[in-house]
């Protein structure tokens, strides 16, 4: 009997503590487990699961595939593979519980998103519902907002030339457009735009077509056809602002390059243009957008790498109204490197101008201006050349094939400057000279033995050369008895050179020739074509030998390079390296930071001895003030420099003519300090016509700033 009495007073005990325990305790601990078993749908993906766990009466609950399609969309926007959890803490509210927890999403491109939650929890029925609402993706998240993902553009580089003009600048077409909250009717517009812009019937019928979607999309603008920069003018403009919503954006919708002094500098530029379809998908896999512009040629091409922008992103999470609320992630666009040029855009437009006024049909030719002092260019121009603008635009395949094939075109594209390799003629004789100078084999007074054996500037080599079984060397003019090297260089007699390269020998030649670079290709910003001696496949034979000796034979060199190798008689010996691009530079705000400055640079150092440049710069002022380089003299300046033409193809009816000079004396004053010029002018054409279009151009050249 006592013990049914303890039990019936532990019973009734029990029965007392529990009527003290707050009546949530239980739901309490069961709020955990309903919240993360929300959470583990959530992150495997079963959003199915997690849907049938929400609370039926929620204000703005979604519908079960909109929410299924939220949580999917946003989730594969942002690359999540997997969503960790850590323990929460449960409490009690009016309503329910509420779970509070952090939450890490990993993302493959966005890196984590770690926040805190809290989660609303409320009784139905005999368990508990998630309350739901989308602060339970990201916790500043409403309904009617979204996750927003935008792309930050990194700017591709631009190029400056040394006095500050913009070469190749990031702009925008001119862009027709219709403002479709004003231009409401397609029938009102449409034909009158078409007939101002003289459009096709089928680009109406397109047109037509992109009315119809721009409207069910229901979007404010309709862009009608982008056309180079500048092709409407001030009344063109006015003309197609009468049509009612119509008018020309250029600041806006149709981002292109566009190259400023176009013709006069498009083959050292270059340009660039939209990838064609296997490096759009090449891009796209490296995760590059596919329609970035790629460089094709010039420096557009040799910088691609530095000068192309790198994108950025964010993320946001924006209102109904596309106001961004919060930043969840982004990474700043990184702009590509700009390019600071040696080359002083005046001068360059002097030089295309030059030749363009100087040069004739069937002719070409090239430019170059260096400052000796440097080896920095100053100039390089090309005749003929193209509108580097033309391929910022597609271009129709027979007209871009035009450009190839046109006899009257010339090739335009052609970069004679770096990749046109010419037999440099009597050009080349101060170099070819220079090892019998340096061996001995000639001096000064050194006269030409066998004037006898000259027989209407025509030399069969005597004794010493037996035996001779190639046709006589020959030569323009009577340059003087005796013959020696001062009048064979001031008149580019081609026998006395011949002969000191024969008495020179083939091993030294060649090897002097390599010295100064020939059968190299000489380090420059953008390729240079490899120069030649000799061919592979040649026997360096007598008549080979002497051909070399007046710059024929099978010696070829690009105008870049032979520009350079002269710098070696401006300099004292010293050879330059040609230098085109002097920094590269990033925009940061206001400022640059300079990535990269180059400094002058000597290539090759003591090419020429001191006696060796004592001979013979004489006689190159000489070849100037009474030679075959009078045409280029300029009154007040001391000048040194040669001529040479070289005949080439069978019937010989074509010529490279060359003329190099350069200012012996640095000019110094307020405009330029130090300053030393050097100029090199190619023409290749009808024989006998380029002589006096080279000079005019050098001289043109040659003289100081004004």
């Amino acid at each position: 009997m006592m013990k049914q009495k303890k039990k019936k007073f532990f019973v009734l005990a029990m029965m007392m503590l529990i009527s003290v325990i707050p009546s949530g305790c239980i739901f309490k601990m069961d709020a955990a487990v309903y919240a993360k078993g929300f959470l583990n749908c959530i992150s495997g993906k079963d959003y199915k699961g997690a849907y049938e766990r929400t609370y039926p009466y929620a204000a703005q609950s979604l519908k079960e595939e909109d929410f299924i399609k939220k949580y999917k969309d946003i989730f594969d926007a942002l690359q999540i593979r997997s969503i960790t959890y850590t323990e929460g803490t449960s409490s009690e509210t009016e309503t329910g519980y509420a779970y509070t927890y952090q939450a890490k999403y990993v993302s493959e491109t966005y890196g984590d998103f770690t926040q805190t939650y809290t989660m609303d929890l409320r009784p139905y029925e005999d368990t508990l519902k998630i309350n739901w609402n989308p602060s339970l993706i990201f916790p500043d998240m409403d309904f009617g907002d979204t996750v927003s993902i935008q792309t930050l553009k990194g700017k591709r580089g631009e190029i400056f030339s040394a006095d500050g003009e913009v070469l190749a600048k990031n702009d925008y077409a001119d862009t027709v457009i219709v403002d479709l909250t004003k231009a409401k009717d397609f029938e009102a517009f449409g034909p009158k735009l078409s007939e101002e812009l003289s459009l096709k019937p089928k680009e109406i019928e397109e047109l037509k077509k992109d009315y119809d979607k721009a409207v069910k999309n229901k979007q404010d603008i309709l862009v009608v056809k982008s056309y180079p920069k500048d092709t409407f003018d001030d009344k063109a403009i006015a003309d197609l602002a009468k049509i009612t919503g119509v008018s020309v954006d250029k600041k806006k919708h149709a981002p292109l390059r566009y190259y400023t002094l176009k013709d006069a500098v498009s083959h050292i530029v270059g340009y660039t243009s939209a990838p064609d379809e296997k490096e759009a998908e090449s891009f796209k896999a490296a995760g590059i957008d596919p329609a970035t512009l790629i460089g094709q040629t010039g420096l557009e091409l040799a910088y691609d790498e530095q000068m192309r922008g790198r994108d950025g992103e964010a993320v946001y999470i924006k209102d109904e109204y596309g106001r961004i609320k919060t930043t969840l992630y982004r990474e700043e666009a990184q702009n590509g490197l700009d390019l600071r040029l040696t080359v002083d855009s005046k001068l360059q437009e002097k030089a295309y101008r030059l030749l363009a006024e100087n040069l004739k049909q069937g002719q070409s030719g090239v430019a170059v201006v260096l400052n000796a002092d440097t080896g920095f260019v100053e100039a390089a121009a090309c005749w003929p050349s193209f509108d580097n603008n033309l391929f910022s635009f597609p271009i129709d395949d027979a007209a871009y094939k035009k450009m190839f094939t046109d006899k009257e075109a010339n090739n335009p594209l052609f970069p004679r400057i770096t990749q046109g390799l010419y037999p440099p003629g009597s050009s080349l004789k101060p170099f070819t000279i220079a090892p019998s100078l340096e061996e001995g084999v000639v001096n000064a007074s050194t006269a030409f033995p066998e004037e006898s054996r000259i027989k209407k500037n025509k030399w069969l080599p005597g004794p010493d050369f037996e035996p001779w079984t190639y046709p006589k060397i020959t030569r323009v003019s009577d340059s003087g008895s005796p013959l020696q090297l001062s009048n064979a260089l001031i008149h580019s007699d081609n026998i006395y050179f011949a002969w000191a390269a024969l008495k020179l020998g083939q091993e030294k030649m060649l090897a002097y020739l390599q010295k100064y670079s020939l059968g190299t290709s000489m380090p420059f910003d953008l390729p240079l074509a490899k120069s030649n001696i000799v061919n592979e496949s040649s026997d360096y034979d007598k008549k080979l030998l002497a051909d070399t000796g007046y710059g024929q034979g099978e010696v070829l060199v690009t105008p870049m390079q032979l520009a350079g190798m002269y710098t070696a008689f401006a300099e004292n010996g010293d050879m330059k390296q040609p230098v085109l691009v002097q920094a590269l530079k990033r925009e940061n705000g206001n400022d640059y930071d300079v990535s990269e400055e180059v400094a002058p640079k000597t290539y090759k150092s003591g090419v020429f001895k001191q006696s060796t440049l004592d001979t013979l710069l004489p006689y190159m002022e000489r070849v100037v003030t009474e030679g075959t380089g009078k045409g280029a003299r300029v009154s007040g300046l001391k000048i040194g420099g040669k001529t040479g033409t070289a005949e080439i193809g069978g019937d010989k009816s074509r010529e490279i003519s060359w003329v190099a000079g350069f200012w012996m004396e640095k000019y110094d004053s307020s405009v330029m300090k130090g300053e030393s010029r050097l100029v090199l002018v190619m023409v290749d054409g009808p024989a006998e016509e380029g002589g006096p279009a080279k000079l005019a151009i050098a001289r043109e050249l040659l003289k100081k700033k004004t």
